[in-house]
């Protein structure tokens, strides 16, 4: 396994709290594209060998879980759609549902006011889902996890940008298609099932 510690700020370096074995120092294409073609042990090659066949096992997982059609939305659907429609170079970032954006919203406006064509997910599920099941693994009953329904799709027209909601599995693919292709920064909104926990690979239930 490679690590990458970045030099940033002239000098100032960042470093996993992880145990190496040897360090090197380059470019990262460079240094990459030159360890890559070397052997690899037989230990460390079955060690990956069995990374890969969990991998293959977790894949397949969620592409069963993605192809449950149900309502509310099954978060996994949503995102499995999405990943479909991604160009290969596009550039994400993750971890926007109700909750998050909900503090993020003016930055909608900003991106309208500069005329940047980026396109938000919302997984509205009306819940801090994430603190919810959190309080729940801990014995604890929900406390303050309620959020108001907000119309995500019509605050994106009422800040100037395109707005697209999506509530059952036949409308999912249409609204991401639309949503991609807006020339102006959009917002799709799916409403997703509050109840579906993040699960790791032997939770996750079809």
């Amino acid at each position: 396994m490679i690590y990458i510690d970045f030099v940033i700020d002239g000098g100032t370096s960042y470093r996993p709290a992880l145990p190496g074995t040897s360090g090197v120092v380059g470019d990262v294409k460079a240094t990459l594209a030159a360890l890559l073609p070397l052997p690899i042990s037989k230990k460390k090659r079955n060690s990956l060998m069995a990374a890969q066949r969990k991998m293959q096992e977790w894949n397949a997982l969620l592409a069963r879980v993605a192809a449950t059609e149900r309502a509310p939305l099954r978060p996994r659907l949503v995102l499995r759609a999405l990943s479909d429609r991604l160009a290969r170079d596009a550039v994400i970032s993750l971890d926007v549902d109700n909750g998050g954006f909900s503090q993020l919203m003016a930055g909608l406006a900003t991106a309208v006011k500069y005329e940047l064509p980026v396109k938000i997910i919302v997984l509205k599920n009306n819940s801090l889902a994430e603190v919810l099941f959190e309080q729940a693994g801990l014995g604890n009953p929900p406390f303050g996890c309620d959020l108001s329904p907000i119309d995500f799709a019509g605050f994106a027209n009422n800040c100037g940008a395109d707005g697209f909601r999506c509530t059952t599995p036949s409308e999912v693919r249409s609204a991401i298609r639309d949503t991609l292709q807006s020339a102006r920064a959009a917002v799709l909104e799916a409403v997703v099932d509050a109840n579906e926990k993040p699960a790791l690979t032997d939770e996750s239930q079809v």
